[in-house]
């Protein structure tokens, strides 16, 4: 009901709202378990594949994880093996398409872009938001793929600022490297609907519990101020963990295809070198 005109929701124009949820993680289990089987994909994803499979694949429709099962089975007939970043690959594209653009970007260019994923990534990781994947292609479509776990879909206020930190973390951490800022457009959009929703929920100090169905000036205002400090709190973050930035977008150059687990074991390498390092001197 989110995505539907506010007009449309209000009271007398619907009879009946009906929520159809998603397949829970033992109905994805089976659902890919039945599909794999059927397809006669071989080899078959080891159990930690198979997880990661359930894992991120919350809230797609049964017809979802047929396509990513059989577009899987069709790229594993031609390489004659299985990895998880063929799987990675394979579901971004039954999600979101196939790219379109021909632009090549040069290496200065894929460096700006994995920066702006990374930063995603690094921000996801401090506000305890798990993502699928932080992967980058040479025509410069790029995206970050994150899932939210049950506790974290509720309207509180925490929950809601995360999500602005998340959204304002790829401009911030170009920003923090000294890099020019890149098209931003889809996640200045979301952070100010967020930001927006904020307000509307009430925790908002400035407006109160007034509601409004549409922005006025005071309402825009406090979501500029609002976005402004968040920008502020989240370049900080970035600044103060620029070395792991900077490794996790060479990482990301490198391999295209990086996912959470990555970002943890550089985390623990990073430290352990800087207790090292500590303990030389």
């Amino acid at each position: 009901s989110d995505s539907l005109d506010r007009a449309i929701m209000r009271d007398g124009r619907l009879g009946h709202v009906i929520h159809f949820r998603g397949l829970n993680a033992e109905g994805r289990r089976k659902l890919l378990t039945m599909e794999i089987a059927e397809c006669g994909l071989s080899p078959a994803p080891d159990s930690k594949l198979l997880e990661f499979m359930v894992r991120t694949t919350e809230d797609m429709s049964g017809a979802m994880l047929k396509a990513i099962v059989r577009a899987l089975a069709m790229s594993v007939a031609e390489s004659g093996c299985l990895t998880r970043e063929m799987y990675a690959k394979v579901r971004q594209t039954v999600v979101q398409g196939e790219s379109t653009t021909s632009v090549k970007l040069d290496d200065d260019q894929l460096f700006d872009v994995a920066v702006h994923e990374a930063s995603h990534a690094i921000v996801c990781d401090a506000v305890n938001r798990d993502f699928v994947q932080a992967s980058i292609i040479e025509d410069g479509s790029s995206r970050l793929g994150y899932v939210e776990s049950s506790s974290k879909m509720c309207c509180s206020s925490a929950s809601i600022l995360e999500s602005i930190d998340i959204s304002l973390a790829g401009r911030a951490g170009q920003e923090v490297m000294g890099l020019p800022p890149s098209g931003a457009e889809s996640d200045l959009r979301n952070a100010t609907r967020f930001a927006f929703s904020y307000i509307q929920n009430g925790f908002s100090p400035e407006c109160g519990l007034l509601f409004l169905e549409e922005a006025d000036e005071q309402m825009k205002a406090t979501a500029r101020k609002l976005l402004e400090e968040r920008y502020r709190k989240v370049s900080d973050l970035l600044r103060n963990s620029k070395p792991l930035l900077s490794r996790f977008a060479t990482m990301l150059v490198e391999r295209r295809t990086l996912f959470h687990d990555d970002l943890r074991m550089l985390k623990k390498a990073l430290a352990k070198k800087g207790a090292e390092y500590g303990n030389e001197g």
